[in-house]
C-alpha cells in the first residue's frame, strides 16, 4: 500500500516535496516523477522536498530509477532537498550532486524545517 504523500505536496508553485513513508522501489519513483514532470510542464526549473521516515525502506531498483529519471532531468532542478535519519540518504545527496546540476543538501529530521525553508527559497 502507498502513503497518501505519492502524489506530493506544494511547498510553492515551482516547489513540490514527497514524504516516503513506505518501500521507495522503482514503481514509488516513477509515480514520484509523473508528478514531477507535472509540475515541470509549468516551469523550466523547480526544486524538490523528499524526506525518508524511519518506515521507509530504499530498495536498490529504486535508487537506479531515480538516478535514470534524474540524468534526464539533469538541468530541470534548483534545488533537492533530503530530510532522513538514515545514512544512506546522506551518501545519496552526495551521490545526486554528481548526476543533477542542482544544489543538493541533506538534512537530518530534527532539522525539518531549515529543509523545507532553504528548498523553497528560489
Amino acid at each position: 500500500m502507498r502513503n497518501s504523500e505519492e502524489n506530493g505536496f506544494k511547498l510553492a508553485d515551482n516547489v513540490i516535496g514527497f514524504i516516503a513513508t513506505c518501500d521507495v522501489d522503482s514503481s514509488y519513483i516513477d509515480s514520484v516523477y509523473d508528478r514531477v514532470r507535472e509540475v515541470l510542464e509549468k516551469h523550466e526549473k523547480i526544486s524538490l522536498y523528499l524526506e525518508f521516515t524511519s518506515e521507509s525502506n530504499i530498495k536498490p531498483e529504486g535508487i537506479l530509477r531515480d538516478l535514470t529519471h534524474e540524468i534526464k532531468l539533469l538541468n530541470r532542478f534548483k534545488k533537492v532537498a533530503l530530510v532522513s535519519d538514515k545514512p544512506l540518504i546522506k551518501a545519496l545527496g552526495r551521490l545526486k550532486k554528481n548526476f543533477i546540476n542542482a544544489e543538493v543538501q541533506a538534512f537530518s529530521t530534527s532539522c525539518r524545517m531549515d529543509a523545507l525553508s532553504w528548498v523553497s527559497k528560489f
